[in-house]
């Protein structure tokens, strides 16, 4: 086994186990949260899923959501530490497609992946979502006590 070699299988190992009393390590540490920026409506943004355990799964997951040249956010949290970056990605579209078959014909698809634009340190982070419906929700200005006929 060459230096390399040893040196890769032993960073490995060090990934696999705490390294404290040889358990298997748990999730990573790092919490991801991603919101939508609203290009029609400055300063808003929409709550968006995203799956991932490190940044760049999670940042690619998110933009396959996305449509191409839409913005989104991250906020990256530290568990342990409680430190905070906010990551600003732009969805951009591969140049060279793929072909898929639809039917009986090939069509090229460009695929999308998340740009990283910049990062930031930030102490606190809440962003102004935009209003949206949910079931259930009153109506403003309706009285639910109300009782109408109309002939």
């Amino acid at each position: 086994m060459t230096a390399r070699t040893h040196q890769t299988a032993a960073c490995l190992q060090s990934i696999a186990t705490d390294g404290i009393d040889g358990d298997r390590a748990g999730p990573l540490r790092n919490i991801f949260v991603a919101w939508k920026v609203n290009p029609m409506r400055a300063g808003q943004v929409a709550p968006v899923e995203g799956t991932g355990q490190i940044l760049a799964d999670f940042a690619q997951s998110v933009a396959t959501t996305c449509t191409h040249k839409d913005t989104f956010i991250i906020l990256e949290i530290d568990a342990l530490t409680g430190a905070k970056w906010l990551h600003t990605y732009a969805v951009k579209r591969k140049s060279t497609p793929r072909y898929v078959m639809a039917g009986h014909t090939r069509r090229a698809v460009h695929d999308l992946y998340a740009e990283l634009l910049m990062t930031i340190c930030v102490a606190a982070f809440e962003p102004v979502e935009q209003w949206s419906w949910k079931p259930g929700a009153d109506t403003v200005g309706h009285d639910a006590g109300l009782i109408e006929a109309r002939p």
